[in-house]
């Protein structure tokens, strides 16, 4: 459930990624860009953010519902 983001992992298991990882204490909660995505994604992304914050629970409920038809 942590994995798919249904529910947030805790501290102790926060802690076990990061020294299993080799990351500093804290490494997990730090913000980051996203990497690895092209222009073109990274355009899509925002403009389907835009969208997304810009209409109503209805409108967003919509989108949600086309994607999920759409990606099959």
């Amino acid at each position: 459930m942590a994995k798919s983001g249904a529910r947030p992992i805790g501290d102790k298991l926060a802690l076990q990624i990061e020294h299993h990882c080799d990351k500093p204490a804290g490494w997990i909660d730090e913000a980051r860009e996203p990497s690895g995505l092209t222009p073109a994604e990274q355009q899509f992304l925002a403009q389907a953010l835009k969208t997304y914050r810009g209409t109503n629970s209805d409108g967003r409920k919509r989108l949600r519902q086309w994607l999920k038809e759409f990606g099959g």
